[in-house]
């Protein structure tokens, strides 16, 4: 099941170029009611990304309890950790991806401690609450006089350097 409005045509074709067409459901955009049904019913999200940020599919994955399988490319690596939240795989690495959904899809006790891991993840570290904790000390590092700039102190975990 893929959802989104990217690269659709292209990937309808190569589903058609691969006899596989049949198996792929293409639901387009969809909206926040039938993404959360989409979640729900979920055995993992795929994101085999060539380039990104923190791709807001991959958090609402693992706010759901969805393990993610995704490459380890921008800002993923920030929120999956490799083993612990979903499995990350090497960018444009077709048998890696297969490996690690295959994996995944054999493997429930994983999947469940993957998902479980992610809504945890999700809730300690990319929800409201903690977002506005980090914003509001890096505000207050930014603004303390006898802080220099660059010190390397941490406002969170998605804070790499104050510079």
């Amino acid at each position: 099941r893929i959802a989104g409005a990217g690269a659709v045509d292209a990937g309808r074709a190569q589903a058609q170029a691969l006899g596989i067409e049949a198996q792929v459901d293409w639901l387009g955009w969809i909206g926040p009611e039938d993404k959360a049904r989409e979640l729900a019913a979920a055995t993992l999200l795929v994101l085999p990304s060539h380039n990104e940020g923190v791709p807001m599919a991959v958090l609402e994955a693992m706010a759901a309890g969805v393990p993610v399988v995704a490459t380890g490319v921008g800002g993923i690596p920030l929120a999956v950790r490799d083993g612990l939240d979903g499995l990350l795989v090497p960018p444009r690495d077709a048998g890696r991806l297969a490996a690690a959904l295959v994996r995944l899809l054999d493997d429930e006790p994983l999947r469940h401690a993957l998902g479980t891991s992610a809504r945890q993840r999700a809730a300690d570290v990319f929800a409201a609450e903690p977002i506005a904790d980090q914003l509001s000390a890096l505000w207050a590092q930014l603004r303390a006089p006898d802080t220099p700039r660059g010190s390397g102190r941490r406002a969170g975990p998605l804070q790499e350097d104050v510079r």
